[in-house]
């Protein structure tokens, strides 16, 4: 199943692509931004997700997105989108403001798929920026559905989207969809792609990766359930494997 849904995350980050375009399971159905100023979003009809909702992550060569996707300053959350988050709840303005350049058009085409293809189940995918879009997304698709249930929101490279007010609204809304809750602390493994891993306890331990400085961009995309999820330049169309 999470194969699925990496293939489908990868395949929001094509540039090339068609209607009717069949990818994994799934048949592309809509899409709609250029990854610039808005990130692209894609709709699909999958045999074993069902409406899938998927945002690509961020165009490094867009100065646009990556604007966006560095806008880091917390805001309140918009009551309108989010009226039962927690008092305090903050999120970071990119990811806020980019989800609500298309909320009327999510809804909309979630609404529509679900009626052609007499379907209860959505699920919502990304990769870095859009899973943080996805995540912003999820509290306000789950409480507008028209028909049937957020069936799963799975995401890769997922940054932080707000604050600690605003991850307890995300888990408030959420917390029967869970699958596998991962214990608090984090595991680095180190050095990546090695069977060397250490557990260092708490939200924000210094000790980890956080001792580390700098990023690497192969290890924020890379292989994720045998698929290349490779952002702009690789595995296009997308596709299981082929290591």
């Amino acid at each position: 199943m999470y194969q699925h849904y990496a293939v489908l995350a990868q395949q929001s980050n094509c540039v090339k692509y068609h209607i009717g375009q069949e990818v994994s399971d799934a048949k592309l159905l809509y899409a709609i931004g250029d990854s610039d100023y808005n990130q692209r979003m894609q709709n699909f009809h999958s045999k074993s997700l069902g409406i899938v909702v998927s945002w690509a992550g961020v165009n490094q060569t867009g100065i646009n997105s990556v604007f966006q996707a560095a806008d880091l300053f917390l805001e309140d959350v918009d009551r309108d989108l989010f009226p039962n988050a927690r008092q305090g709840a903050k999120a970071f303005s990119g990811f806020q403001n980019e989800y609500k350049r298309v909320t009327d058009i999510v809804l909309k085409k979630v609404n529509e798929f679900q009626n052609k293809y007499n379907e209860d189940r959505v699920s919502l995918a990304g990769l870095s920026f859009g899973s943080g879009v996805a995540a912003v997304g999820s509290l306000h698709v789950n409480c507008n559905l028209k028909r049937g249930k957020l069936h799963r929101i799975v995401v890769f490279g997922l940054p932080r989207s707000g604050n600690q007010e605003w991850a307890d609204s995300i888990d408030d809304a959420l917390k029967d969809r869970f699958y596998y809750v991962h214990p608090s602390g984090q595991i680095w493994i180190n050095p990546s792609n090695s069977t060397h891993a250490s557990f260092y306890p708490g939200q924000e331990n210094f000790h980890g990766a956080n001792s580390e400085w700098g990023f690497s961009i192969p290890n924020h995309t890379g292989w994720y359930f045998d698929t290349h999820i490779a952002s702009y330049w690789e595995n296009c169309p997308a596709r299981f494997g082929h290591h």
